[in-house]
Order: structure tokens, then C-alpha cells, then sequence
């Protein structure tokens, strides 16, 4: 309970005490950390993924408006052809 209020200096200087050997010093280590190593890393599966997920929960509110738009278009479209190739007015019905 005691090393929970000791500094950190007196920790090193008791573990020091215990194990013998100070800490080395003039040994430098350099490291290179994953996201250089590898930037994009799992980028496109996630993407894949990230896509489907996102698309899966917005379908609901856009494909409903888009398929009454594409059914309105047809059926005006189908009314211009019939509409427009009447010879007669009291051709169409």
C-alpha cells in the first residue's frame, strides 16, 4: 500500500536497490509505429464493409422515394407515347 503514495523516483530507486543494476544508458532504439509501416493497412476491406453496413441502413429511406419516382416517370412517359399518337380526339380512353 505504501508504493501508492511513493514518487516515481524513489519506485526506480528501490527497484534499482532490489535488482541490482541501474537502467542502461546511451542505448537508443528507434521503432516505427504501425500506421507508417503499413498506412493503409485493411483500407479497402474495410471499406467494403463500412459501405454495406452503411447502405443496409439508409436503404429504407431513399429506395422507397426513388422506386414512386421511377414508377411516376413510367407511367408518364407511357401516357405521353399513348397521348401523342392519337389521331383522334376520342381515340384515347
Amino acid at each position: 500500500m505504501a508504493f501508492l503514495w511513493m514518487g516515481l523516483s524513489r519506485i526506480m530507486r528501490l527497484t534499482e536497490h532490489f535488482l541490482g543494476s541501474p537502467p542502461q544508458k546511451g542505448i537508443v532504439t528507434y521503432a516505427l509505429s504501425g500506421n507508417r509501416q503499413r498506412p493503409l493497412a485493411g483500407a479497402l476491406n474495410a471499406a467494403i464493409f463500412n459501405t454495406y453496413r452503411r447502405t443496409k441502413a439508409q436503404i429504407l429511406y431513399w429506395a422507397p422515394p426513388m422506386i414512386i419516382a421511377y414508377l411516376a416517370m413510367d407511367w408518364a412517359v407511357k401516357k405521353y407515347v399513348i397521348l401523342s399518337y392519337c389521331s383522334v380526339i376520342g381515340d384515347f380512353d
